[in-house]
């Protein structure tokens, strides 16, 4: 999950991620505006959450899920 740390939706990703116990990894662009907006453009969204999803056990292959609303859709279709 790609975030900045005093950001709502960013918050509410990351409470969902620790109560359903998925691992993750928390990368906060707070002090780096331009990798934010390096993302923004490469993914054609612009707000985060950024959270992608990676195979198990391999870090190269991923697919973006979306920003908060695509999230929670998807923690849905997981969890139903």
């Amino acid at each position: 999950m790609i975030a900045e740390g005093n950001d709502a939706d960013c918050l509410k990703a990351l409470r969902l991620l620790e109560d359903f116990g998925l691992e993750y990894v928390l990368t906060l662009v707070d002090g780096c505006p331009d990798y934010f907006y390096h993302l923004k453009e490469q993914h054609q969204l612009d707000k985060l959450p950024l959270i992608f999803e990676y195979g198990e056990r391999d870090f190269f292959n991923f697919k973006l899920i979306g920003g908060l609303q695509e999230f929670l859709s998807h923690m849905e279709e997981l969890f139903e």
